[in-house]
């Protein structure tokens, strides 16, 4: 039997030997993430994306939600720049993203028709 856990674990690799997990953050159904400076995105599919303001060090970490976008289906995202690439569950979308507030904006649409 496998157990799945719905969080998010930050972990300092920077001892190989001995990893330390600094913080722990349960999520609803992640799938992906991507971070642009402090700003974290999380995909939980079928429940939407988040949009922290993450900041982490050795001996705090705080992970403040801006945005929780519930109307999104979404699996995986690539933020750069203030660009976000988004893969949903019906294309790929472009948005541009102010890393302060978590407010997004579409740019561009691709949408995809299973097959």
């Amino acid at each position: 039997m496998q157990w799945f856990y719905n969080q998010l674990e930050i972990i300092d690799v920077s001892n190989l030997k001995k990893p330390e997990v600094l913080g722990v953050f349960q999520m609803e159904n992640p799938h992906g993430l991507g971070i642009d400076r402090n700003c974290l995105f999380i995909t939980e599919g079928e429940f939407g994306m988040k949009v922290y303001n993450a900041k982490i060090d050795k001996k705090q970490i705080k992970m403040d939600l801006l945005k929780n976008y519930k109307n999104i289906h979404a699996f995986d995202v690539i933020p750069f720049n203030n660009v976000l690439m988004m893969i949903g569950n019906d294309g790929l979308y472009q948005f541009e993203y102010n890393c302060g507030t978590g407010e997004m904006s579409l740019l561009s649409t691709l949408t995809i028709q299973p097959l």
